[in-house]
């Protein structure tokens, strides 16, 4: 059962695809720059917790997922729209990545050479279908 396709699946992203892709063109950083709150709560437990990485599914424009990287952790963000992984690309630039609160040691992360998501210690990549 688990390992059955279903044909409306694909539809089904793709529909998903293409809302978030006409809403993110649409309405540019529509969510702000400010993290919201679970992810504020979510950041404490994961350091915590000794979490380094964070992997962010439905990132959008990424305030979320630039949050988490300003807090040290690497960050592995996903989305259905290429156009809000491209905002947070552009808002990645000029970022640069800090230890975690809780490790003090030099961290090793491999992104991306060159890529301002790299030096942000986030990652950004679509949702497959």
């Amino acid at each position: 059962m688990g390992d059955q396709k279903n044909p409306n699946d694909k539809r089904v992203a793709d529909a998903q695809r293409a809302h978030w892709q006409a809403t993110y063109t649409q309405h540019p950083q529509m969510y702000g720059t400010e993290p919201s709150e679970p992810a504020r709560h979510a950041a404490e437990v994961f350091r915590v917790a000794g979490a380094s990485t964070v992997l962010e599914l439905g990132a959008g424009h990424g305030r979320d997922a630039l949050f988490f990287a300003r807090k040290g952790f690497t960050v592995h963000a996903t989305d259905f729209s290429a156009t809000a992984l491209e905002q947070l690309t552009a808002a990645a630039r000029g970022i640069r990545p800090r230890r975690p609160d809780h490790d003090h040691r030099p961290r090793r992360t491999r992104p991306a050479a060159g890529s301002s998501l790299a030096r942000a210690g986030c990652r950004a990549g679509t949702v497959p279908t």
